[in-house]
């Protein structure tokens, strides 16, 4: 009988993966039939009716109602700030653009393997690798309008962050007191988090390869391996420590104390070999930890701009410190539950802030080889390295396990207390 039901199940998740990405591929030859009759702001009215109908064929444990709110309101946001805020709003998000406008499929594949030195190990650069994603999947159709690119962001967040809370649904269900309230807080952070918003709305690789990590630890923890290889080769593609989320995201959602020991211990060894024993890494660790939720520095008052150019990067400081404040106090709320938890033998929040801090100790790291070995600086305490706001994007899934947890146990004590 369980054979026939996880055939059942297989079958309903193939078919919801076959029209997913057929609706995918046949994207760009519907846009011109909107384009034609109905002119260039059509395309704007198209992908949020694409987005929408496409998660109705989305299994999500949290009822349709709430999905289909989310999902809503997820793409009204994307659609407003792509009205406000520049499309290609940084140097990578040009650059982007720019391959996939002017060359084509062959020619981004031959620029891959000529870029590819067997002999000398090196990584291909990610500017190569998402062009050509997009390009496979939209053909030329954001070259005139790079806007369309939320289609394939929004997209890819919806789909992976759907996965994502069915497999939570297995780990977490039974240790919850609220399993519908848990997995909405989860589902809700994923796709309305400012950031989450934020990097739909930009030509930018960041929604694609939370994306492929996410499919790659839910097939590692559906024990799917070689569909884990194939998108631990497409994030590894966009991120060289990519293996590093996935593996946290894995050890998150089988709730593995033994694995996160190994990790945390394996991870302080690294920052001291790396960096010959220097103890700053690790006050530095720690620092980027807490960086992780409360950032940018609120205290800064160059981060209430509404809108600030920063080199050739354009951005929404107050979209960021507001969204730190925010998540701070989550942070702190988290701690207190942490420390609680410990004392009931409930050790849930800290499985999950050691995960956070070894994904930490990657960008900590990424931040050292900046400083130290390109530009050749002294490391010191505060040096995190640069542009951590964006890369802590890699961290969301945990923090939304994180915020869940709190909005749980919070609704417990309110139902608790008005029992009484």
């Amino acid at each position: 009988m369980s054979n026939v039901i996880q055939r059942d199940k297989w079958r309903f998740n193939a078919l919801n993966s076959f029209l997913f990405f057929s609706i995918i591929s046949s994207f760009a030859i519907f846009r011109f039939i909107f384009l034609d009759f109905l002119g260039e702001n059509s395309i704007l009215i198209f992908y949020s009716l694409f987005i929408f109908g496409s998660s109705l064929f989305l299994a999500t444990p949290i009822g349709i109602l709430p999905k289909q709110f989310i999902v809503l309101l997820y793409v009204v946001v994307v659609i407003v700030l792509q009205i406000f805020l520049p499309v290609l709003s940084g140097p990578d998000e040009v650059r982007f653009h720019k391959n996939v406008s002017e060359y084509s499929i062959g020619e981004l594949i031959g620029s891959i393997k000529s870029s590819f030195d067997i002999s000398k190990p090196s990584f291909v650069s990610s500017a190569l690798t998402f062009s050509t994603y997009v390009r496979l999947l939209s053909g030329s159709a954001t070259k005139a309008f790079p806007e369309l690119i939320a289609v394939l962001n929004c997209s890819a967040l919806l789909y992976s962050s759907s996965l994502f809370v069915r497999s939570v649904k297995i780990s977490y269900g039974t240790i919850v007191y609220s399993e519908k309230t848990f997995l909405i807080s989860v589902f809700a952070f994923l796709m309305l988090s400012p950031s989450s918003i934020y990097w739909s709305a930009t030509y930018a690789k960041d929604i694609t390869s939370l994306a492929f990590c996410l499919f790659a630890a839910v097939m590692l923890f559906q024990k799917r391996i070689l569909l884990f290889l194939i998108f631990l080769v497409l994030a590894t593609s966009l991120r060289v420590y990519a293996i590093v989320p996935i593996i946290l995201y894995y050890i998150c959602l089988s709730i593995n104390f033994t694995y996160i020991k190994f990790s945390v211990v394996f991870s302080v060894i690294l920052l001291f070999v790396i960096t010959d024993f220097n103890i700053i890494i690790l006050m530095n660790l720690v620092l980027a930890t807490a960086f992780l939720f409360i950032s940018p520095n609120p205290l800064n008052q160059a981060n209430w701009m509404l809108l600030q150019g920063e080199g050739t990067w354009v951005f929404s400081p107050l979209w960021f410190t507001l969204e730190g404040i925010v998540l701070g106090v989550f942070f702190v709320i988290g701690l207190a539950f942490l420390v609680r938890g410990i004392f009931k033998k409930d050790y849930t929040f800290v499985l999950l802030y050691l995960s956070i801090l070894c994904c930490a100790s990657i960008l900590v790291l990424v931040g050292y080889h900046l400083t130290v070995v390109s530009l050749g600086d002294d490391y010191r305490f505060g040096k995190l390295g640069e542009n951590l706001v964006r890369k802590k994007f890699i961290v969301w899934p945990i923090i939304a396990l994180w915020i869940g947890l709190i909005v749980d146990r919070l609704w417990r004590s309110l139902t608790f207390l008005f029992k009484r």
